[in-house]
């Protein structure tokens, strides 16, 4: 009915599934499987997550992991980038946190048989220096992606439309 209407919405909804199509494709979705494997096992296990802070505050630099939904575009890049940090602070602190000499006694002290697994793909994964080049090469793919469908959903951007809009209603 309105040939020349375009809405801004649509470019950026149809952004967000691009990237959640990017994130699914299963070389990529199994390193966010491990980021987000990382992010369980230190927010979930309460010792876990005091050795991160206790060595973040010793370090001065880091921020512990967040949980995020896989509901919109920019839980990945906000997913990878919380696993790298600020100048790999957080890269650093896992590893340390696993070379300290009570790390399988004290801290994971606590796992129980059925558990210990986690305790070993957690370290595993955080030792893996070519893991983590992966996900700085797609923090950079999905830092692009998810700016772009930021800017189409700001206001200001949304606004820059406005006049055009108001213009195809007239032809049409």
């Amino acid at each position: 009915k309105y040939p020349k209407i375009f809405f801004n919405g649509c470019r950026s909804h149809a952004m967000d599934l691009v990237i959640e199509d990017i994130a699914k494709i299963p070389e990529i979705f199994e390193i966010i499987r491990k980021c987000k494997k990382i992010t369980m096992f230190i927010l979930d296990h309460g010792r876990v997550k005091s050795a991160y802070k206790r060595i973040a505050s010793a370090l001065g630099k880091g921020t512990l992991p967040r949980k995020l939904a896989d509901s919109r575009c920019a839980y990945a890049c906000l997913l990878l980038d919380a696993i790298i940090g600020d100048n790999d602070a957080n890269v650093q602190i896992t590893r340390e946190m696993i070379n300290e000499p009570d790390w399988r006694t004290s801290i994971c002290g606590s796992f129980t048989s059925k558990t210990k697994h986690l305790i070993e793909e957690f370290e595993d994964i955080v030792t893996d220096i070519d893991f983590y080049k992966l996900v700085k090469v797609l923090l950079k793919l999905f830092d692009i992606l998810s700016s772009v469908c930021h800017h189409w959903e700001t206001p200001a951007s949304r606004a820059s439309f406005v006049y055009p809009m108001f213009c195809a209603l007239v032809q049409d």
